[in-house]
């Protein structure tokens, strides 16, 4: 049994319980209800606990406050969804405004004639001690890496060259990606991507139900693994995401694909990607959700309007060299949208 003394994380979350306590109860008679097993030893000499439980107690609330939100609040949830926003992540969004903010006003209220109101640090150094990076500055760093390593053919990196990029990627946005995963592969993981419509997302959709770049245009058949939700009904936050930010790949040129139809079919179904724009560094996380293009295009993706928006790919740039990555992401903890940051760091902050 690990038992602590508080403070650090374990502190924020034995403040956390504290916070939800009811008044005139005292933090050992709590504890014993709210955590089973975890027993009182002198709290005024000794602040111990048993951190292990209380963490996974906390954590099972904090698992059932998201889900009633979303039942109670299916307007909100759907708010949240279209703006590419997560519950859990609010905190992260608002630290980020408030050091901002703060920053801008500090600079805003200081006169020349009082020097000791400027900060003594730049903005950005504040900021970045803080936790945040201007995206700029992630992109540069990581298109720095990346382009000495990208050939000017397509099709795939060699082996060495695929780990590399791996680990750039990981210590970059803090995403596990790699060229094939499970034991499969696409037969193009560097190649050219082109701009594609908006899916129907449920039976009776149309794109005026769409919230973003309606010029796109809808596709008349439905993607390669149908629709998206059963019905309008069910057309929850995942379902949005994965229509405004999907992928088509052409997995029926597969080598396998006949052969292991049932087998295939079901696990590219929604698989999770990193696609880059090796020329910009741009990056989105998206998911498989049509089959294409054709080869006679000359295209070996195809990307939704909001992927390529992601990507710098629209206008005149409709068409662009893309790395594609499976993302392997068991615990589903990867947000769907474009990379601006270290997702691994907002993952510790939220």
């Amino acid at each position: 049994m690990r038992r602590l003394a508080l403070g650090g994380t374990s502190g924020n979350l034995i403040s956390f319980a504290v916070s939800i306590m009811p008044k005139h109860s005292s933090f050992a008679s709590y504890s014993r209800r709210f955590v089973p097993g975890v027993k009182a030893q002198n709290w005024a000499r000794r602040n111990v606990v048993d951190v292990d439980k209380l963490t996974q107690r906390l954590r099972h609330h904090r698992d059932k406050a998201r889900e009633r939100f979303a039942q109670n609040h299916p307007h909100a949830s759907l708010w949240l969804a279209k703006r590419n926003l997560e519950l859990g992540k609010i905190r992260l969004h608002s630290q980020k405004l408030l050091v901002g903010s703060g920053i801008s006003a500090a600079l805003m209220l200081s006169a020349p004639a009082s020097p000791k109101l400027l900060p003594e640090k730049p903005a950005a150094v504040r900021l970045a001690a803080a936790g945040f990076n201007p995206t700029s500055t992630t992109t540069s760093r990581f298109l720095g890496m990346l382009t000495p390593l990208i050939p000017q053919r397509i099709g795939h990196l060699d082996p060495a060259v695929e780990t590399q990029v791996s680990q750039i990627i990981s210590a970059s946005f803090g995403i596990n990606a790699s060229a094939s995963l499970d034991h499969q592969r696409l037969n193009h993981s560097l190649g050219w991507i082109g701009y594609e419509q908006h899916l129907r997302r449920y039976p009776g959709d149309s794109l005026g139900q769409h919230d973003e770049e309606i010029q796109a245009g809808i596709a008349p058949g439905l993607g390669g693994w149908g629709y998206f939700a059963s019905a309008e009904k069910g057309l929850d936050a995942e379902a949005i995401l994965r229509e405004k930010y999907y992928l088509a790949v052409p997995v029926m040129y597969l080598p396998n694909w006949k052969q292991d139809l049932a087998f295939l079919r079901d696990w590219y179904k929604f698989r999770k990607m990193l696609v880059v724009n090796v020329e910009t560094g741009a990056a989105v996380v998206a998911v498989i959700g049509d089959a294409g293009p054709a080869a006679w295009t000359g295209k070996q993706f195809g990307g939704s309007p909001e992927v390529m928006r992601a990507l710098d790919l629209t206008g005149k740039k409709s068409k662009g060299k893309v790395l594609i990555y499976f993302i392997d992401d068991p615990n589903n903890q990867v947000p769907l949208g474009p990379v601006k940051e270290n997702i691994s760091q907002a993952v510790q902050l939220t």
